[in-house]
């Protein structure tokens, strides 16, 4: 399996990077040859794709929760860490994963909810559950207070997780992962963010301090105290000083764009590529960083702003373009890079299938969630859709209106919407407002079943071209600026397939 690498943010000029096998027949740690950590979020199967990285686990030592698992209990989505034993390239062979559950609990309160990002409460922690992360037997639109789940996350702050992976769970044991607050040696008692714990009762392994990692497992709630049966401190994993480091996380403490930290660690981004004026930072951006480990800092060479998909396009693939690591769909061109997640839907083939750009074929029907990166549109994930779908659909920016034939544009595809449910709605809209459309496709136009306005928070919402200047809830850069970009300043980008 061929990867293909380094392409600016304007994506338009690529150039060959050699070779991304599926064999584990690869030499040892490149580099120094001190152990390479990878910590981040499971994006696709043959092995495992985490960070960009191909991983082979059928010989690494597993374990879920701290019980001994096989390869089959690593799924995507989850936050797995990682000791490799191989590194050359992009290809890796692991030595241990770990994967621990971020929570399993109730659904306790709705925070806050839009059409493409909602916020749970689970045990006292707040989650960001954006709808391109990656369900497992249940629905974005399901995650209503009382629903039992499973989350894998990214620690966002104190009591706050971003959402890798969303499951329906069955009753089992409670489970919630964070810092210790507010430590009260004398009762034994502390905070996991809003949720008020009780450890007099508990098996603790270690020593209970302020600041503390820990996972708080099992027992129940009374009131608005959790007596739990267990309580574990864990550490995360770290390379030895010298050694490689792939960093998926959110940012935490920014202090300036060349320091601040992730998952507690400081990092030096001065050097950093990826990272041009353009490119906003600060607390709360999700990022994958990869570097050194130097002085308890990690020294990055590479830092990728993770945006959420909050646009989406179903249809037909109408080619493939292996050279630009492209997909077209209804005639626009869409930008895979190697942080791209992609799945099978349930029922179709084998659910561990490594599905990537080179699996795909003319004809299928895909589900692309996706962002604006100046002029191009970037794949956050790819679903591809089981066999009896057969209708399009559009949700994003309205960038295109002609009043007099009653069409408009989304992902710079016409839709003709008379007839269409909902059809009042079109003499309301006004550019830069997000709707939704199902309909029929014929080449790069869709006749719409329906339309209806989307909900999409302002601080994601973007102003994609040709719009800037007329979007009133644009934040941050232009396109034009980020469109304007040279090769010095460019963020670097990778693909695979």
């Amino acid at each position: 399996m061929k990867r293909l690498g380094v392409v600016s943010a304007t994506l338009g000029a690529l150039m060959m990077a050699g070779c991304l096998s599926d064999s584990s027949s690869v030499a040892g740690i490149e580099g120094t040859g001190s152990p390479t950590t990878v910590s981040g979020s499971v994006t696709a199967y043959g092995s495992v794709y985490v960070n960009g990285l191909h991983i082979e686990i059928d010989t690494a030592d597993i374990s879920v929760d701290g019980q001994p698992a096989g390869v089959d209990d690593i799924t995507l989505g989850m936050v797995v860490e990682v000791e490799l034993d191989q590194l050359q390239g992009q290809d890796a062979v692991a030595a241990v994963v770990r994967y621990n559950r971020t929570l399993r609990g109730p659904v306790d309160a709705l925070v806050s909810s839009s059409d493409v990002r909602r916020e749970i409460q689970i045990l006292g922690q707040t989650v960001v559950v954006y709808d391109d992360v990656r369900f497992d037997g249940i629905a974005f639109d399901a995650l209503e207070p009382g629903a039992y789940l499973e989350v894998s996350g990214l620690v966002a702050a104190e009591g706050q997780w971003r959402a890798t992976k969303v499951a329906s769970a069955d009753r089992g044991p409670l489970t919630a992962q964070g810092r210790v607050e507010s430590w009260r040696a004398d009762q034994q008692r502390f905070q996991l963010g809003e949720q008020s714990v009780d450890a007099s009762q508990a098996q603790v392994s270690g020593d209970l301090a302020e600041g503390a990692t820990v996972v708080v497992r099992g027992g129940e709630r009374r009131g608005e105290l959790w007596y739990p049966d267990r309580i574990e401190l864990i550490e995360p994993a770290r390379p030895q000083e010298g050694g490689q480091w792939y960093q998926e996380g959110v940012i935490e403490r920014f202090v300036s764009r060349e320091a601040f930290e992730v998952n507690g660690i400081p990092v030096d981004a001065s050097g950093a590529r990826g990272l041009s004026d353009q490119v906003e930072l600060g607390d709360g951006v999700r990022v994958m960083v990869s570097g050194t480990l130097r002085n308890d800092s990690l020294v990055a060479e590479r830092v990728q702003v993770l945006r959420p998909g909050i646009n989406r396009i179903r249809a037909r693939v109408d080619a493939i373009d292996p050279d630009r690591g492209e997909v077209v769909l209804l005639g626009g061109r869409y930008q895979l890079t190697d942080l791209t997640a992609f799945e099978n839907p349930a029922g179709r083939g084998n659910p561990r299938e490594g599905v990537n750009l080179n699996s795909l074929r003319v004809g299928e029907w895909l589900e692309l969630y996706v962002y604006y990166e100046g002029e191009s549109r970037v794949v956050t994930r790819v679903q591809r859709q089981p066999g009896y779908v057969d209708t399009a659909a559009l949700s994003g920016p309205v960038t295109e209106i002609d009043r007099d034939n009653r069409w408009l544009t989304v992902l710079g595809v016409t839709v003709a919407v008379a007839g269409a449910d909902g059809e009042a709605l079109f003499d309301e809209l006004s550019l830069g407002d997000s709707v939704s459309v199902t309909g029929d496709a014929s080449g790069s136009h869709v006749t719409a079943r329906s339309l209806s306005r989307r909900d999409v928070p302002e601080d994601v919402r973007g102003c994609p071209p040709p719009l800037p200047g007329q979007c009133a809830a644009a934040t941050g850069p232009s396109t034009a600026a980020q469109s304007a970009m040279g090769p010095a300043d460019a963020e670097l980008l990778q693909f695979r397939f």
